[in-house]
């Protein structure tokens, strides 16, 4: 009640928050233009949604223990299939390619053919400090220690030509058949010189 009294007579009773709290959860998801059928499809899919949310996880120094991944077909078209897999990784990682590498395998176990489907993501999941973490005395240190310098290459690569100059594998090739439709997507007014609005 005294909060309460004091928050009616203009004193701010809530404390700021100095530093922001961490993450849960990153999530790269994204509806397909038109429908997938084909696992290579999912793949090359899959590895791009990986690559985004990995480079979010690196950007603000965190590390993920897990891995979600789901894909789903059309709810408003029998059957509706929707299934969600749970990856626990060997050890907190941002390790693109051996994230990846586990999404694929375990997009292989979910997979089923002959379904239309129409949307895929990718959660990255038991996030923690990279600065607080400490791998465990069995883990391969020296290749965790390679795969951390490459990962700053790719983004230094990145950084400089542009998102996606560098990825995994033809994740990022153009005219894809699962490139998400875009017809109506508003202009990039502030972040690409072909969409500059201009007044003739």
């Amino acid at each position: 009640m005294q909060r309460t009294v004091l928050e009616l007579q203009g004193l701010a009773c809530i404390e700021m928050e100095h530093t922001l709290p961490d993450k849960k959860q990153i999530i790269s998801s994204r509806s397909f233009g038109k429908p997938v059928t084909e696992l290579h499809h999912l793949k090359e899919a899959l590895t791009l949604f990986v690559r985004r949310a990995v480079a979010k996880l690196r950007k603000q120094q965190l590390l993920c223990a897990s891995v979600g991944i789901s894909i789903k077909t059309n709810r408003f078209v029998q059957p509706y299939y929707h299934p969600f897999l749970l990856i626990n990784l060997p050890h907190a990682t941002d390790d693109v390619l051996l994230i990846n590498h586990l999404v694929i395998q375990a997009l292989k176990k979910i997979f089923q053919p002959k379904l239309n489907y129409k949307r895929a993501s990718v959660v990255l999941l038991n996030i923690v400090p990279d600065h607080a973490y400490l791998p465990d005395l069995l883990a391969d240190h020296e290749q965790i220690r390679v795969r951390k310098q490459l990962g700053d290459t790719l983004d230094s690569i990145n950084k400089k030509y542009g998102r996606d100059a560098i990825s995994i594998g033809s994740c990022t090739f153009k005219d894809r058949h699962w490139a998400m439709c875009q017809a109506r997507k508003s202009p990039n007014y502030l972040s690409n010189w072909n969409e500059i609005l201009r007044f003739d």
